[in-house]
């Protein structure tokens, strides 16, 4: 049985391989080769065929490579991390992680899940996290918080300004945050944070950050319902390792120090203080100018001249024709 993985890291390279080559090295028929090819578009992968020339991938993948990561992650939160896992295909980094938290399979130290493809990525409110195999960064890390439930406030803020400090040295241009938990650059999405949240409300608990970023969307059309971007060009592995250092160094301060020192970072990260927006909560619409954020992490709006603090709900620019 050809196995998706062993024929992706065949092809991953991007140059043609000849069926006849690829049924050697697989050690199957020409015909079993050409069925899996076939069934690659469901990872989110376009096959070219050329006759003469063979198979080839559109575009070549980094595939993820624990020894690289770790080369480029300092020892201080090597020596921090329990278990860094690297898997092919899943459901979602942050289930695999839940699930490990919820049975007591997992230590008192930080874990680290990262997969080439995720076949239920999910975003924040049940959304779908387009998960092509090989592309993107699917990254999750699991957290102990002993003052429970209350000492996450604000987390999903800070993980974003550390995101930002991760892609900093990348010489990107123009990278902003949404609130509450989205990466944009340009004014597209690059990336956004899941937390979820296992254990006890006043005592110990988990959180599970899970991270998705936009590196090397595949070529064919892919069904996003907003504007994205990706990055193009910058190796997984070295962003990996980057947004996972940068991770634990802001998970190992947050539970003392909260989100005060990340809050004049966000501040100027906000890509729409200063703006006209409106935020979404079921069927409540607020509409009015973004002031940034609060101590607490809350969005504050100005509703003609009269403050309040989001706690929660979708926003978006405020569009010329609103009331």
């Amino acid at each position: 049985m050809i196995s998706d993985e062993t024929l992706i890291q065949l092809l991953a390279d991007g140059h043609f391989h000849s069926g006849e080559e690829l049924a050697l090295q697989l050690n199957v028929s020409r015909t079993a080769v050409w069925k899996r090819l076939k069934k690659l578009s469901a990872l989110g992968l376009a096959v070219e065929s050329v006759k003469g020339r063979g198979y080839r991938l559109s575009q070549p993948l980094e595939l993820l490579n624990k020894e690289l990561i770790e080369h480029h992650l300092p020892e201080s939160s090597q020596a921090v991390i329990d278990q860094l896992m690297l898997l092919s295909l899943i459901d979602s980094t942050n289930s695999h992680l839940l699930g490990k938290a919820k049975s007591n399979h997992i230590s008192s130290k930080a874990n680290v899940c990262l997969a080439e493809y995720q076949s239920g990525g999910r975003g924040r409110r049940g959304r779908q996290w387009v998960s092509p195999y090989g592309s993107n960064l699917y990254l999750s890390i699991d957290w102990q918080f002993d003052g429970g439930v209350a000492a996450l406030e604000g987390l999903s803020l800070a993980v974003g300004v550390v995101i930002v400090r991760a892609l900093s040295s990348f010489d990107l241009s123009d990278v902003s945050l949404k609130w509450p938990n989205d990466i944009l650059m340009d004014g597209e999405k690059l990336g956004g944070v899941l937390i979820e949240v296992v254990g006890d409300h006043a005592g110990p608990c988990r959180a599970v950050i899970g991270v998705g970023i936009n590196v090397n969307m595949p070529a064919q059309d892919i069904e996003i319902d907003q504007p994205w971007v990706d990055l193009k060009g910058v190796s997984r592995n070295h962003l990996a390792a980057a947004l996972i250092h940068e991770l634990i160094e802001m998970l190992t301060l947050f539970e003392s120090d909260g989100l005060k020192e990340y809050m004049k970072e966000w501040q100027q990260l906000d890509a729409f203080k200063g703006k006209m927006v409106s935020v979404i909560s079921g069927q409540k619409i607020v509409s009015g100018l973004c002031c940034g954020i609060a101590d607490n992490g809350a969005l504050v709006i100005d509703v003609d001249g009269v403050k309040q603090n989001m706690h929660g709900g979708e926003l978006s620019l405020r569009l010329s024709h609103e009331p």
